[in-house]
């Protein structure tokens, strides 16, 4: 099960994915190819996690 939605950016696009935060578990990816601005990637984010009570995390990579 899930417990948040972390928001990356990786090779300059903004990486939505939900996660349960525990090492060897599946990872769902959320976009197809990523968000070119932040604020874009955040609200896709908000809304997964509100649909789903999840919690948000930013990752800084």
């Amino acid at each position: 099960m899930f417990k948040y939605v972390a928001i990356r950016q990786e090779k300059g696009r903004w990486r939505i994915t939900a996660e349960s935060g525990r090492p060897g578990d599946p990872v769902l990816n959320l976009d197809n190819r990523g968000y070119a601005s932040r604020m874009d990637a955040l609200q896709a984010a908000m809304i997964y996690a509100q649909d789903n009570r999840l919690d948000i995390v930013e990752m800084a990579l």
